[in-house]
């Protein structure tokens, strides 16, 4: 079973914002690859960071409580929103 899944570190906002995020567009819209939403990629935010490094030790932080838990993130972390 697949986890579908990468955690997305948003630069742009103030304080940067770190999310877990769903990797499959069939998972939240049936629209075609060019209509599609990425905002709606974004499940659940994980945490804010003042600067870039807190934010990669937030994410790694999360990828490892998911390992921990029996679970893991498959398409790993990056900086923009996408979908498969």
């Amino acid at each position: 079973m697949s986890a579908d899944n990468y955690l997305f570190i948003d630069r742009k906002k103030k304080p940067i914002e770190v999310w877990a995020c769903v990797a499959s567009l069939t998972t939240v819209t049936t629209e075609s690859y060019e209509k599609k939403n990425l905002e709606g990629q974004k499940v659940s935010l994980i945490g804010k960071a003042e600067t870039l490094e807190e934010a990669l030790k937030m994410a790694e932080d999360y990828e490892k409580e998911l390992e921990s838990n029996g679970s893991y993130v498959e398409c790993g972390i990056s900086f923009k929103l996408w979908a498969k």
